[in-house]
């Protein structure tokens, strides 16, 4: 392995890059410094600012994936457990009960937020 006094300062006529004077040296092979990295969690937005009309519209439009729009987590459950059902049911019948349900939960989860 070279050492970093032998290794070249130019790529053909471009100049290699230098590193900042006050970035820490390191003779090691892991580096001193480790880049921070973005927050692994982001914080939920509040419920507060949804209004009940803008709930029932997602809800119309997207049945329970509309729910998302009020609560990421609640959308994908009612979303899997009305695919579930379909499936288990063999035909699109169940989205006759669901869908309307879901816009009414959409509502109510709306208006007892405020």
């Amino acid at each position: 392995m070279r050492s970093a006094e032998s290794m070249p300062t130019t790529y053909g006529s471009h100049p290699l890059a230098v590193p900042a004077p006050w970035t820490p040296k390191s003779s090691a092979r892991i580096p001193l410094v480790v880049s921070p990295h973005p927050p692994l969690a982001y914080p939920e937005r509040p419920v507060g600012d949804r209004t009940a009309g803008a709930a029932l519209l997602w809800t119309l439009l997207f049945g329970p994936l509309g729910l998302c729009y009020l609560a990421v987590p609640a959308g994908l459950v009612a979303t899997a457990l009305t695919a579930t059902a379909v499936v288990l049911a063999g035909s699109a019948l169940p989205l006759a009960v669901i869908w309307p349900l879901t816009m009414v939960l959409s509502v109510l989860q709306a208006t007892s937020s405020r």
